[in-house]
């Protein structure tokens, strides 16, 4: 409670309301300066409030604007538009930021996806790792087996060729002869010329240029060798064929056979 002083020495209290929005004025007269107090007097005494007499036309209090609708403070537009754009400025940034969400998820998920496939590329390169090097053991087991039967074939190509070649002049035996005593074949001129030497030397008998074993017949066309070297010419092994073979060669070394 406030006191005041008006002009004309009249007192008011301002008494505050329970919510202290508003003040509710009461107006004290001035104490009367005439005669003393009468018992049972209703009037107040000095210092005691009136509640009955009104307080002036011109006092402040009246003056003073009153907590009505009409004083109460009016917001301005400027501040109800600003408001409503910074609740569209919010609205939109909410809406932003849900879509920054979705996008993230979607990115998360997308990752997610990329991992998982990466996961199954990196199993599917392990597999294929573990195939090659299975497949490379298998190419070498092959190579192998393909220079082992190269070497095999090799060899064999080696033991046809040295079957077909004249012990004597190591050619092929395009006209080969067969000893029949020892069986024993070489090529028909280079028996001619060992029979030849044989009769210079003034040998008894003729004899075989491999094992000396003494001839009693003349030697004889070896049919399935010829056929072998004709074979060889045929699959680019052996030349062409140079020497042709000659009838009744060995009739002039014929006494000579025991």
């Amino acid at each position: 409670m406030r006191t005041r002083s008006s002009k004309s020495d009249h007192k008011f209290y301002e008494l505050a309301s329970n919510d202290s929005s508003s003040l509710v004025s009461v107006y004290v007269s001035p104490t009367p300066k005439s005669g003393p107090r009468r018992k049972g007097d209703g009037s107040a005494s000095a210092g005691e409030l009136s509640l009955l007499d009104p307080l002036p036309s011109d006092h402040p209090t009246l003056t003073q604007p009153t907590v009505s609708g009409e004083n109460i403070r009016r917001v301005p537009k400027r501040s109800i538009v600003l408001n409503n754009q910074t609740t569209r400025d919010l609205q939109a940034a909410l809406g932003r930021n849900k879509i920054l969400s979705l996008r993230n998820s979607e990115l998360i998920l997308a990752l997610g996806k990329k991992r998982a496939e990466n996961l199954e590329l990196k199993r599917v390169v392990s597999l294929n790792k573990i195939d090659s090097v299975k497949m490379a053991h298998k190419l070498r087991i092959l190579a192998d087996k393909i220079d082992n039967h190269a070497i095999n074939q090799n060899a064999a190509k080696d033991a046809v060729m040295e079957s077909a070649q004249c012990p004597i002049c190591y050619l092929p035996m395009f006209v080969p002869d067969t000893l029949p005593e020892c069986g024993h074949t070489f090529c028909q001129s280079c028996l001619v010329g060992w029979f030849a030497e044989l009769r210079k030397s003034r040998a008894k008998v003729f004899s075989c240029p491999t094992c000396r074993k003494a001839l009693k017949f003349p030697p004889f066309r070896n049919r399935a060798l010829e056929g072998l070297v004709e074979t060889l010419i045929e699959i680019g092994l052996v030349g062409s064929k140079s020497v042709k073979p000659i009838d009744r060669v060995y009739l002039p070394f014929c006494p000579k056979f025991q």
